[in-house]
């Protein structure tokens, strides 16, 4: 990229946290400042557990636990029923608290802070809270002989409880909830971006004060996902520490021990921090983002992308590397992690007259995963505050690449006095090649009162245009009202830089991401190096089988006869096969958009976006923001979800008992571009967009459940296509279809739309053959109806009207191009397979010439399905039969 993002500088007025050993920030740097290791180990130790269930557990159980937390939590004074915060999640409750705590250091008590949003780091991995309810919705299937077989006298035993529905959608609705609470705007959602998510949170945060979106923001990172399936998932990867100690930088470091807890910070525009009198605790001047891409796969770091996102920062903040005299380092002491971090910090600090003190928090209370970015920062805030830069723990022998470099690890205590302003640097690398490095300043009153004046105090006008460029849909054909048949996800191996073992234990939701986007990126061909990948998920309950198989061996405790040992692996098998480490990363939350960073070398920002049904529509408005901001050159946004599960459809139920309907599975994805690069390239432009809105009007109500998290955008897509409006239209030669002497045909499949009289419903079924010899570009006048909806939790109506019926949406989307514009149909016939419910047909023009081979296929797994007589069975065969392209590759 040749034009320098620009980023107003942001001031940081509050923070808040939750965290091992430490329920506020006083608390913390008194352990920090006296070098305490908060680790422990639990009574329901999680490596015991796994043990003695048979699972692989390559730790003592010791990590980062947040304790007496009900001792001191205030569940009275939010927006909320005491008793409905208490019966909610651990996670939402911790949010609240740290929120609570950051608002009142800035001087605000909740309520009405309508221009304040909440954008947080959230790991999408179960919480416990999750997997009963999970646990629970699964054993209700079961037959009483089987829940007595399984020494359960009824489902009730480990689903004593009545769970909220909400736990199922728990990545983004539980920050949405905790905007409510709080008092805060519409702007709400999540990110996850692995371990770099809280950075990329408030990366969002920033943008957004910078736009004047919102005059205030309170962004970090959560982690409450069961540590059972943190240690065994980090287990299997051979990343956690057998020893249980976390030796960041340290010469016998021998992996992770994973943490938990909450850590935020409250954001105000400086010059609006300013005059409001705020406490100004540090400035963030610059904020880089990156990712790997094709470089160092998705378990290992890499150099090069580190240093990107590193020097985007410094050019961002327009200052020297030296001129930072702290490092909060991302250091979790994984040896090859911490070896590659080492080596990148050489390379940015090369020119450094004197070694740049590092350190890494994780020393004292381990690794928080998505929280782990915050907690950095607000450590380095602590410090500069009390003039003190802390030591790092277990440094008495240093890895040895430390020798001779530019960097130094913080061994004791030190006094921070530098010559001029302080300043530093916190980094944030995660799983799937996820990067991210913040520079941070104390306040100086008289500096940045200058500093502001040569500010702009309103967002830059004449923001360029964004085209859509193509499209990618993929909707596996299923329906919760019999056990489905198998669903079919179409992927072309060839090219694909990833072992079809690996392909093969991918969730269903990188498997339909993946399709739609291949799909996608067919239609315009290679991707610039610097693209961005927003893609919009929720959780997916289908994870917490690999938990409740580890507590189906508890569940024998209650037996009175022991059992023998392949019966107790017959009824574990029952709920998830062994995992492998190909099977974690095809698991992990970020990696419906990471492995689309890794698989096409995408080396600008990648990150999953929850906000119920609407993280399609934030994913796109994030990628639109991003493409104006000239921090990326081209955008794959989309979203997926795969709702054809029992718990999907229990939660629905108990949420909205009056609404019917079918969930189903399916991605959608878009690529977009600036309109001028767009027009340059020749590409085909189907939509162009201008500023987004995250807090825009709500969609209109439609009437059937479909794919949850793709339900806003695929109503955006319905609304952009229906336009009564002229099309402009031109035909652009394409080389690659005039040679291909392949004709399309499209069967239509019967419609009928919602909006119509049921006599008078449009029910056809008609063929169109359309010739190859062109790929036209039309460019469709501008919607205003894709701004996302955020509806607030009290709302349920509202909630609604977002996701109900899709589908019919999309059907509308198609019959309005087949009815109204040809032009665009022969665009929408060059997606092939992925119309749903549709038949696709190609034959050889020429006669001459074989018909070409159907695409090959795999079977997608998505979660166990109980079938007619109550016995547990996978939905789909969990193995998936590959064709493997004739060239071996």
């Amino acid at each position: 990229m040749t034009d320098v993002p620009t980023f107003s500088p942001i001031a940081i007025v509050g923070q808040g946290l939750i965290l091992p050993g430490a329920h506020t920030p006083e608390e913390l740097w008194t352990a920090l400042s006296h070098g305490r290791d908060l680790l422990s180990v639990p009574s329901d130790n999680p490596a015991h557990r796994l043990r003695q269930a048979g699972e692989h557990a390559r730790s003592t159980g010791r990590g980062g636990y947040v304790r007496n937390f009900a001792d001191i939590f205030d569940p009275t004074g939010y927006g909320v029923e005491p008793g409905t915060i208490l019966q909610s999640d651990v996670q939402l409750q911790w949010l609240l608290y740290a929120a609570r705590q950051a608002l009142h250091q800035a001087g605000y008590e909740m309520g009405s802070l309508t221009r304040t949003g909440l954008i947080v780091g959230n790991l999408g991995f179960p919480t416990r809270s999750l997997i009963h309810l999970c646990e629970g919705v699964w054993l209700s299937h079961q037959s009483p002989q089987r829940l007595q077989a399984w020494g359960l006298r009824s489902a009730a035993k480990p689903f004593d409880s009545s769970p909220a529905p909400e736990l199922r959608f728990m990545s983004g609705y539980v920050i949405q909830q905790a905007a409510h609470a709080l008092g805060l705007g519409p702007v709400a959602y999540a990110v996850d971006a692995a371990c770099a998510s809280s950075l990329y949170a408030i990366d969002a945060a920033c943008q957004a004060l910078s736009q004047h979106r919102v005059d205030m923001m309170v962004a970090g990172g959560i982690n409450a996902a069961d540590p059972l399936i943190l240690h065994k998932g980090f287990s299997i990867l051979q990343a956690m520490s057998p020893s249980g100690r976390s030796r960041p930088f340290h010469k016998d470091a021998d992996g992770m021990v994973p943490a938990e807890g909450a850590a935020v910070v409250v954001l105000k525009r400086l010059k609006d921090a300013i005059s409001d009198r705020n406490p100004i605790l540090g400035v963030i001047r610059g904020i880089g983002l990156s990712n790997d891409g094709a470089e160092g796969g998705r378990l290992h770091p890499a150099q090069n992308g580190q240093i990107a996102a590193m020097a985007q920062a410094y050019r961002i903040a327009q200052w020297r590397p030296d001129e930072v005299s702290l490092v909060e380092c991302h250091a979790t002491g994984a040896p090859r992690g911490d070896a590659t971090e080492i080596s990148s910090l050489s390379h940015i600090f090369h020119e450094a007259k004197e070694p740049i003190p590092i350190g890494s928090i994780k020393s004292n209370l381990g690794h928080l995963v998505t929280a782990a970015g915050a907690a950095g920062l607000i450590k380095v805030l602590l410090a500069i505050a009390h003039q003190m830069r802390p030591k790092t723990l277990h440094s008495e022998n240093p890895h040895p690449l430390l020798a001779g470099s530019p960097v130094r690890l913080i061994a004791e205590n030190e006094p921070w006095a530098p010559e001029k302003i302080r300043r530093a640097a916190v980094s944030s690398f995660g799983f799937g090649g996820t990067n991210a490095h913040l520079l941070v300043e104390e306040f100086q009153p008289s500096y940045h009162q200058s500093l502001v004046r040569h500010v702009s105090s309103h967002p830059v006008g004449d923001r360029p245009p964004v085209a859509v460029v193509a499209l990618g849909i993929s909707q596996p054909t299923s329906s919760l009202a019999e056990p489905p048949d198998v669903a079919q996800v179409h992927i072309a191996t060839d090219g694909l830089k990833m072992p079809p073992n690996d392909v093969r234990k991918c969730s269903g939701q990188q498997a339909l991401a993946l399709q739609a986007t291949l799909a996608a990126v067919d239609m315009v061909g290679a991707l610039p190096t610097h693209t961005g990948v927003y893609m919009g998920t929720e959780s997916d309950p289908d994870v917490a089988r690999h938990v409740v198989r580890v507590h189906a061996s508890e569940w024998t405790y209650a037996r009175t006869a022991a059992i023998d040992s392949d019966t107790l692996r017959e009824w574990q098998n029952a709920w998830a096969p062994p995992m492998d480490a190909a099977e974690v990363m095809g698991v992990l939350p970020n990696m419906p958009a990471n492995l689309i960073n890794q698989l096409l070398d995408c080396q600008g920002p990648g990150q999953t976006v929850s906000s119920g049904p609407a993280s399609g529509l934030t994913a796109l408005a994030l990628g639109v923001e991003a493409l104006q901001d000239f921090r990326v050159d081209a955008a794959i946004v989309g979203a997926v979800d795969c709702g054809a599960e029992p718990i999907h459809q229990w939660a629905m139920t108990k949420r909205f008992p009056n609404i019917h309907g079918s969930p189903a599975d399916g991605a959608v994805v878009l690529i977009l571009e600036r309109l001028e690069d767009a027009a340059r390239q020749g590409h085909a432009v189907l939509d162009v967009l201008t500023t987004p809105d995250l807090a825009g009007a709500m969609i209109e109500d439609v009437d059937t459940i479909t794919w949850y998290a793709t339900a806003g955008l695929r109503r955006w897509l319905g609304k952009s296509a229906a336009l009564n409006r002229e099309m402009q239209s031109k035909s652009v030669p394409d080389s690659r279809l005039q040679s291909s002497g392949i004709a399309v045909e499209i069967h239509l499949p019967p419609v009928r739309l919602p909006s119509m009289p049921a006599a008078t419903a449009c029910e056809t079924d008609q063929v169109v053959a359309l010739p190859p010899a062109v790929l036209p570009a039309i460019s469709l006048p501008h919607s205003d109806a894709f701004h996302p909806a955020l509806p607030k939790a009290e709302h349920p109506g509202s909630v609604a009207a977002v996701f109900l019926g899709a589908a019919q949406a999309h059907q509308q989307f198609l019959r309005t191009a087949y009815q109204q514009h040809q032009q665009f149909l022969k665009t929408v016939a060059l997606l092939q397979d992925h119309l749903p419910d549709s038949r696709i047909t190609r034959r050889a023009t020429d006669p001459s010439k074989p018909a070409p081979e159907p695409n090959a296929t795999k079977w997608l797994p998505t979660c166990i399905w109980p079938n007619r007589n109550g016995q547990f069975g996978h939905r789909f065969s969990p193995v998936w039969p590959l064709i493997i392209p004739q060239n071996g590759h």
